[in-house]
Order: C-alpha cells, then structure tokens, then sequence
C-alpha cells in the first residue's frame, strides 16, 4: 500500500492531507509520488489522519519510494528501445 493508496482510502484528497498538515501541497505531493521523504515529525499526524500505525505510513513511504524508481527504471527502459 502506498501513501496515496492510504488518502484515497480515507476519502480525503491530497489539498486536504496537506492543509491538515499545515504543508504545501506539492510538498504532500512528493511524499506520496516517492520523490521527497516524509518529515520524521509528520508521521505521527499522518497516522492519526489516515487511521493507521506508524509503522504503516513508513512502509507506505518506502513502497511510493519504490513505486517511483521502478516507474523511473521501466521509462527509461522504453526511451532507449524507442532509440
């Protein structure tokens, strides 16, 4: 499960989560898209928020992280097959 798979479960959008969380929402935005990692102090809120432990939204961290690089890998394989 990723960061956004826990928001869309709790039914809320990323502008919300980030108001919430007194961020930007591009900021939200690239913790969920695995590009930013998420401020050690927001965990707590994002748990409460999404209705999770912590160890949840760590390990929906590290899986957007994940998701991203092979979304990265798999783009960059088609580029160079296009050449």
């Amino acid at each position: 499960m990723t960061l956004k798979d826990l928001r869309t479960s709790a039914g809320k959008t990323a502008e919300q989560i980030a108001a919430q969380l007194n961020i930007a929402r591009s900021t939200y935005s690239n913790y969920e898209q695995g590009i930013r990692t998420i401020d050690i102090r927001l965990i707590i809120p994002l748990a409460e928020l999404f209705d999770c432990s912590e160890r949840e939204i760590i390990e929906a961290q590290i899986n957007s992280y994940q998701s991203a690089r092979l979304n990265s890998r798999q783009a960059r394989q088609r580029n160079c097959k296009a050449k």
